[in-house]
């Protein structure tokens, strides 16, 4: 179809020229120069991915310490794949990960992720997700997800999710039967991993707090017929260093049990921070992980939902949350932070946000 302009004037149309669509796609369909960036625990090396040529992405790193400037290190160039997010494990690894789509028998198109490590410098390469038995009775489709960057005392370790997929046990004793999701503590240093949780077949998301311990997890909720419900989840909670999981208290305000959807457990405050429709809008609910039920509107507009977190720091402490009205905004929990973002803010009264991206070890 013929995208036209209209010619002022001359009360007509026109057909665009190669050179206007090529100065169109140039101003809009030009990706950011940053897509993701991460700081080392030590804050002395960056790394982010950038856009590169056609639909390629480039993950560079800068050592602020050597002189040696901005290298790439890697680069995926997979047309159906796209290089989402790197966080450094320690300041000589990264993790990243892979998003794309696939056909399944070459016609339903699925979703899938893959996770790898790699060093500082691009090189040895590990996979982070496990390889997939030819027995296997599905498509494992996803391949993990950070649940803590740290685990206390072991520098390079970092629990991730685990799905586990059924095998064919026909002539073999070998055949893996587990299904579900599970959580795996994973050493980025040799790619040894040993299972932190068994997995959970009805097990959709497991969160941990900004201590690194994880405290909550989400299953599917199924019918009187046992059909998983896709808008119902059951929320299970447990205290640091507890094994026993816990049903979470319904989230009630104004008499009127909420549907939650989780977003980070906040150790401190021994709280689980969620989102829920208030007034016809999303707002951002912190509830007690105490057992007393307790709630709190942490944020929430009467013309806008609150859709975001700002987190920094190695366990992702929240510091403040995220809404768009006619322009992207931010407020600050954390009182340093707000007030650091207030002088820049007026230091460089043209950029029009200010949000941290990233910390080192000790903030």
């Amino acid at each position: 179809m013929a995208a036209c302009v209209s010619l002022a004037g001359f009360g007509g149309y026109a057909p665009l020229t190669a050179s206007d669509a090529a100065d169109d796609a140039k101003r809009f369909g030009a990706r950011s120069s940053v897509l993701d960036i991460s700081l080392s625990p030590s804050g002395n090396k960056l790394a982010w991915i950038g856009a590169g040529e056609g639909h390629s992405e480039v993950l560079f790193v800068v050592d602020l310490t050597d002189g040696q400037g901005i290298r790439p290190i890697t680069k995926n160039g997979g047309f159906n794949t796209d290089l989402t997010h790197c966080d450094w494990a320690t300041d000589e690894r990264l993790v990243c990960q892979v998003e794309g789509m696939s056909r399944l028998d070459g016609q339903v198109l699925a979703p899938f992720s893959r996770m790898f490590a790699i060093g500082h410098d691009g090189s040895d390469v590990l996979s982070m997700t496990e390889r997939q038995s030819s027995r296997a009775l599905a498509f494992n489709q996803f391949g993990g997800d950070i649940v803590a960057l740290d685990v206390q005392g072991k520098p390079g370790n970092l629990l991730i999710t685990r799905n586990y997929v059924a095998e064919e046990s026909v002539g073999t004793r070998l055949a893996n039967s587990k299904e579900g999701l599970g959580v795996d503590r994973f050493d980025v240093s040799n790619g040894k991993r040993r299972v932190e949780l068994q997995p959970d077949e009805g097990a959709s998301l497991y969160m941990a707090d900004d201590q690194g311990h994880i405290r909550l997890k989400a299953r599917f909720s199924t019918d009187s017929r046992g059909v998983i419900r896709q808008d119902s989840f059951i929320h299970l909670v447990r205290a640091p260093g507890e094994k026993q999981w816990n049903q979470l208290a319904p989230v009630v305000i104004d008499g009127e049990e909420r549907e939650i959807v989780p977003a980070a457990v906040d150790a401190g405050s021994n709280r689980l921070m969620a989102y829920t429709p208030l007034n016809g809008y999303d707002a951002l609910l912190g509830v007690a992980l105490d057992g007393s039920g307790k709630v709190d509107i942490l944020a929430s507009r009467s013309d806008v939902d609150v859709d975001g977190l700002i987190r920094i720091g190695r366990q992702q402490r929240v510091v403040g949350v995220a809404y768009a009205t006619e322009k992207r905004s931010v407020e600050y929990f954390d009182e340093e932070l707000a007030s650091i973002a207030k002088a820049l803010g007026k230091a460089l009264p043209n950029q029009p946000l200010i949000n941290f991206a990233g910390a080192n070890e000790d903030e």
